[in-house]
């Protein structure tokens, strides 16, 4: 019954592990540049969206359709984000505690650090990028000219900071991957038979 039990808490591992990296693979590969050139492509607009142009923005209005259409997008990933984060943590604190080989060590410190980043990452920068957001949007909106362009330096700055995290936990879950898989190898030659 101990095996059943451990074999359930590696697909488990697996699992999130796959759609956690898959899901931010997929997101910022595939589906943000097909929804931003789509957007682009045919011309998008929205009347609100309009007053948030800065004068030599590429994309202007089409981009601000798609940067809000893809936030919201983010913020439903962020869900499964989290959930995958909390089933790595039990499953990784699991297989260490049923004596699986030192990598999980390495495989939790890694998992560790990509937990502090995906709590800075949801604390912090984007309630910030929202709110910096909804104050550029009303600030152009009201012609405030120069407190939208100060608006939409930070909110660029951050949107900045935004990918660079994204792609710090891409390649987290790539090292998680690639120490699960050092791991797994020798868990495989702990279990195979040992000839007599």
């Amino acid at each position: 019954m101990k095996q059943i039990g451990i074999v359930m808490v590696r697909a488990i591992f697996w699992l999130s592990l796959s759609l956690y990296l898959g899901g931010l693979i997929v997101l910022g590969a595939i589906a943000a540049p097909a929804l931003f050139r789509t957007l682009q492509d045919v011309h998008a607009t929205a009347p609100q969206f309009t007053a948030m142009t800065v004068e030599n923005e590429t994309g202007g209005a089409a981009r601000q359709l798609g940067g809000e259409i893809f936030g919201n997008i983010l913020r439903r990933f962020a869900h499964v984000e989290a959930a995958c984060v909390a089933l790595l943590g039990v499953t990784t604190g699991l297989m260490g505690y049923a004596s699986i080989p030192r990598g999980w060590l390495r495989v939790g410190a890694a998992l560790a650090v990509l937990l502090g980043i995906c709590y800075f990452y949801d604390l912090t920068v984007t309630n910030a990028i929202w709110q910096t957001r909804d104050q550029w949007r009303v600030a152009a909106m009201q012609g405030q000219t120069q407190v939208a362009v100060e608006r939409h330096a930070e909110f660029t700055k951050l949107h900045h900071r935004s990918e660079q995290l994204a792609n710090l936990k891409v390649f987290l879950l790539l090292g998680l991957l690639v120490t699960g898989v050092i791991a797994e190898s020798r868990v495989s030659r702990l279990e195979e038979p040992q000839p007599r």
